[in-house]
């Protein structure tokens, strides 16, 4: 995934375009993207907002697992999906800023096709736009391999058109969750 080298100018290029905009709705921040998602929207991590959503996966992730001060337990831990990559990649220097965790293998889907096999990893984060990996997590879990979190970024609302919402973070259990379900994010209407 394409991490810029020059994270100030990055910032002032997607700014520019406008890439990405967020508002509070009902209490709870919601990102309105402006074009479909790819790895250029993960420019995101730059606002506050997506600041906050990957320390809040950290923050999940050690309260679950409670590693000790310099634990490598998730040496083995993947994200996968769209921006997969590039969202653990920020939830790992998290880790490593506040939990002094040293190493986190980074790897994603393309097209489809996974770029590693499922046996090589025993923790996994999935991360996805709407749930196209859904196959690929029942062949993880019938090989026994822990879910940690399945997180996704946006789905496309009915009734309005290219309209995202966001997904509360779901981790350790692998469900679907709408965040939150009732509220549309466009006319702030309960459905």
């Amino acid at each position: 995934m394409y991490l810029p080298q020059n994270s100030q100018e990055f910032i002032k290029q997607c700014r520019r375009r406008k890439i990405l905009t967020d508002t509070h709705i009902a209490g709870h921040s919601r990102w309105h993207l402006t074009q479909k998602l790819d790895v250029e929207l993960l420019a995101a991590e730059f606002t506050d907002e997506f600041e906050a959503y990957c320390q809040l996966l950290a923050d999940l992730i050690v309260q679950e697992f409670q590693p000790k001060p310099g634990s490598i337990t998730f040496h083995r831990l993947v994200g996968i999906g769209d921006g997969g990559s590039l969202m653990l990649a920020l939830v790992w220097q998290r880790l490593y800023h506040y939990y002094r965790w040293q190493w986190l293998h980074i790897g994603c889907i393309q097209n489809g096709e996974l770029n590693f096999t499922p046996e090589e990893y025993e923790y996994w984060i999935v991360i996805d736009d709407v749930f196209t990996t859904g196959s690929s997590v029942e062949e993880f879990r019938e090989n026994r391999i822990r879910i940690v979190g399945f997180v996704s970024l946006f789905r496309w609302e009915t009734g309005h058109d290219r309209v995202p919402e966001i997904k509360k973070v779901s981790l350790f259990s692998g469900s679907q969750t709408i965040y939150p379900a009732n509220i549309c994010p466009v006319c702030n209407a309960e459905k």
